[in-house]
């Protein structure tokens, strides 16, 4: 689970919930306009797989960019930043290609549960699940890590759920005070508004 944040943490990406309706002072963003099944294997295979959170007032001015119809990816602006939302399904290859192919504007934060483990991002891990893949991205993109490297961002103790980002100073960290239930860990990115 990840959590992307910007003036007073007012901008939240979580990956993971399936909740909706239930978001208090936050206006929730899904690709998907509704999702009706509630139960069992027919909610799972249609419900999204991200979802961005920001908060109401603050200034925060949010606006979500209709790319492409997935459950796995989600583009919002708040103030001129763009917040990337992404879910990668374990052993599939698109979400990680569209990561590549795409162009970043200056100003972008990409977060999500990316199932894939590189030695430059977990020291002493196997590399695995397209993680050669996605360690290669970043230095072709501008985008840097933001994290620290080997801090588990998941209860089995891997590091998963990866924020890149070409903002100077952008950075996150594992808020395990912050539990969601899930077996993901919260992180909390902080951006700089000095941009």
């Amino acid at each position: 689970m990840g959590k992307c944040t910007k003036e007073d943490r007012g901008a939240h990406c979580d990956p993971t919930t399936g909740v909706r309706g239930r978001t208090g002072g936050y206006d929730c963003f899904a690709l998907l306009d509704s999702w009706d099944s509630l139960e069992g294997p027919e909610r799972e295979a249609e419900r999204p797989r991200t979802m961005t959170y920001v908060r109401k007032g603050k200034a925060l001015h949010a606006q979500q960019k209709r790319m492409r119809p997935s459950r796995d990816f989600l583009w919002v602006e708040v103030n001129g930043i763009q917040i990337l939302n992404i879910y990668r399904q374990p052993g599939t290859r698109d979400m990680i290609e569209l990561t590549k192919a795409l162009e970043y504007p200056d100003g972008t934060v990409i977060g999500g549960d990316f199932n894939a483990k590189h030695e430059l991002l977990e020291p002493g891990v196997t590399t695995s699940d397209q993680g050669a893949l996605l360690a290669e991205w970043p230095a072709m993109s501008g985008m840097e890590f933001t994290g620290a490297p080997g801090v588990p961002t998941h209860l089995a103790g891997h590091m998963i759920d990866l924020t890149f980002s070409n903002i100077q100073f952008a950075d996150s960290i594992v808020a395990a005070e912050l539990n969601s239930g899930s077996d993901h860990e919260t992180q909390i990115t902080t951006i700089s508004n000095n941009r």
